[in-house]
């Protein structure tokens, strides 16, 4: 196996903005570094219901997020401003003819940049992650600035529903509390299972679906389910379903099943409560996390 950097990100599906005034285009991006395992030893004997993809990306955790929003003049191909913030990317802008660039943000805050410097002229919290680009229309000859807020796209997925804002000069509703603090760290991601729960995609796993009864699947190259929620007092096993030895291993030092050759079985009792992240010793790309309730 191979491991090596991968740094993620770039300017991708977010809507850009173009400004004729200016000739700016308005671009966003992510920053956060990654890793990228590939099999070297690939490929191998088929197997009903193996994995058999060559490469894994994997996560690193408490590597920072940021995110970039960047005018560019597409007359030189040069930038004329960039802004860095904190988390991940905005979802697109507006400009208009007065000189205005307006974009959601994660965090839950629109906002109003001067199209020429960068200069952040105004920021509303509408109380849900912004993951939609904010769109303008006029109605009565009075200029309209609208976005949609919440969903499970960007920042924190909400479960209280969702909005739509509009904005005009003489709008007289408040801002709201914001949303839960975004992430700044890379975490592992993806929706823990239960006891009980499904493992998979019935059209793209191998081999179907499966339920989790409180075994994972050690395999060539990952724990599946990645994250699991448990009640305390449960014990949680671990089989290497893989060809390679593999290890399950607390970052803490909480459990450490030593080298588990294929076929072979390990288990610990979770009694507190907390979260336990764990890896592959000798693939410390493959990462797991136990959730203790």
């Amino acid at each position: 196996m191979l491991l090596r950097p991968n740094t993620s990100g770039g300017s991708n599906f977010n809507p850009s903005s173009y400004h004729p005034p200016t000739g700016y285009v308005f671009v966003f991006g992510l920053e956060q570094n990654g890793a990228l395992a590939t099999n070297l030893y690939y490929p191998r004997t088929y197997e009903s219901g193996k994995s058999y993809s060559r490469t894994s990306s994997a996560p690193t955790i408490g590597a920072n997020i940021t995110s970039t929003i960047t005018a560019m003049d597409s007359r030189t191909n040069k930038i004329v401003w960039q802004k860095r913030n904190p988390g991940q990317f905005n979802y697109g802008a507006v400009t208009t003819a007065s000189g205005l660039m307006f974009t959601g943000q994660v965090d839950g805050n629109m906002t109003a940049y001067d199209v020429k410097t960068g200069d952040q002229l105004w920021k509303f919290q509408v109380g849900w992650g912004i993951s939609a680009p904010p769109m303008t229309y006029e109605v009565d000859g009075v200029q309209y600035i609208a976005v949609a807020a919440g969903g499970n796209r960007g920042g924190l997925t909400t479960l209280d529903g969702d909005a739509v804002w509009s904005f005009r000069l003489d709008g007289v509703l408040d801002q709201v509390a914001a949303p839960p603090p975004i992430d700044t760290k890379v975490t592992l991601g993806g929706t823990p299972t239960r006891i009980g729960g499904e493992v998979g995609n019935p059209t793209t796993t191998l081999g179907g679906t499966w339920i989790f009864e409180g075994t994972v699947r050690t395999l060539d190259y990952r724990f599946d389910p990645t994250r699991v929620q448990i009640p305390v007092g449960t014990t949680v096993s671990w089989e290497n379903q893989g060809a390679t030895i593999h290890t399950v291993t607390a970052s803490k030092g909480e459990f450490d099943s030593r080298d588990l050759a294929a076929g072979q079985t390990f288990s610990y009792q979770f009694n507190t409560p907390g979260s336990y992240l764990y890896l592959c010793s000798p693939h410390p790309w493959m990462i797991g996390e136990v959730l203790v309730q």
